[in-house]
């Protein structure tokens, strides 16, 4: 080959090179291969497909999710169950103690079991929506209003409905006041929030979406088995915490943070037993 026709061959290859690589900029940003469409809501991270040695079957995941709620809420929902049937002792006042120090070490063992599915999934709790932003706290406080509001709205329409059913009103069932407030009951009410919006609402709705694809059922799946375990306050008074419970799925399901939903929580727990408490000390009881 001599010289003229290697030239001749190299300025062919440099001219479709400049073609090709006109058309690749040329090309539309809708039309690119690598590019994704962008989302105008909050995401479920947990749904995106990850790499193939990351990825964890659907198998998986439904057993990690049964495993979870087995532990966390099966003997709370079977006693509730039984307790609303009549066949549920209630626990003498010696014993109230016990009982809830044993339920406080159950929930952190449920929240260890929590940690290690979460990690076995190839997520971590920011997945979750754990993690602070500026605006928590206030998020937290408006829910922590309008639940109560929402509460004590409801509630005389839901009770009422209870009574023409047959379902008789009677004071609610609250044996954790007969704990005074102390360092026991402090506990409680600084764990259980944690333990309740990690597991049956953040973990819960976030696998039942990757599960299902379905946010609609992620809520009602929150809200019925959270208020299945507080039957034993009396089903009106379950059925009206539903309300609250109702309020907190639809948050989580439109925002994907479950800081304040644990803040408005904290906070619903607390007073009971810090108005509980007062009384006692203003009408002289120990």
């Amino acid at each position: 080959m001599n010289s003229a026709d290697a030239n001749a061959a190299m300025e062919l290859l440099m001219q479709s090179t400049s073609e090709d690589s006109h058309e690749v900029l040329e090309k539309p940003p809708e039309q690119r291969d690598d590019e994704t469409p962008a989302s105008s809501g909050p995401s479920w991270p947990s749904v995106v497909e990850k790499p193939p040695h990351m990825a964890v079957s659907q198998r998986q995941r439904l057993v990690g999710l049964a495993i979870v709620l087995t532990v966390s809420f099966l003997p709370s929902v079977t006693a509730s169950i039984l307790r609303v049937g009549g066949l549920y002792p209630d626990y003498p006042d010696a014993l109230t103690r016990y009982s809830y120090f044993n339920y406080i070490l159950k929930e952190l063992t449920a929240l260890a079991l929590l940690a290690y599915v979460v990690r076995q999934n190839r997520q971590s709790l920011s997945d979750l929506g754990l993690g602070f932003r500026r605006g928590d706290v206030f998020h937290g406080l408006l829910l922590w209003g309008g639940a109560r509001w929402c509460y004590r709205l409801s509630s005389p329409a839901i009770l009422s409905f209870c009574e023409l059913l047959g379902w008789h009103r009677t004071e609610p069932y609250i044996p954790s006041l007969k704990l005074g407030f102390g360092l026991l009951t402090l506990c409680l009410v600084l764990v259980n929030p944690i333990f309740e919006e990690l597991t049956v609402r953040a973990f819960l709705m976030t696998e039942t979406v990757a599960l299902s694809g379905s946010s609609a059922l992620a809520i009602v799946s929150s809200v019925l088995l959270q208020t299945s375990y507080h039957l034993y306050q009396g089903l009106p008074y379950a059925l009206a915490l539903g309300v609250i419970f109702l309020i907190f799925s639809l948050y989580y399901a439109h925002t994907r943070r479950i800081l304040p939903l644990i803040l408005a929580h904290f906070i619903l727990d607390l007073f009971p037993h810090v108005e509980y408490a007062l009384h006692q000390a203003h009408s002289g009881h120990p």
